[in-house]
């Protein structure tokens, strides 16, 4: 081993998150995965890939 190390994480928004959404939608970016989590104090809503998310303009 040359000495790294991988890790990871949960991608979706955790428990904690959706439990303190309170109103309002929410997002988390999932860079590692590159998808987009809306959610709301219900749970999460909808999962989009981020490119279908994002469109930058150069």
């Amino acid at each position: 081993m040359n000495g790294t190390k991988k890790s990871w994480f949960n991608q979706f928004p955790s428990f904690v998150d959706v439990e303190n959404a309170g109103t309002g939608t929410h997002y988390v970016f999932g860079r590692g995965d590159g998808k987009v989590y809306v959610y709301t104090s219900v749970g999460v809503q909808a999962v989009i890939p981020m490119k279908r998310f994002v469109n930058s303009k150069r």
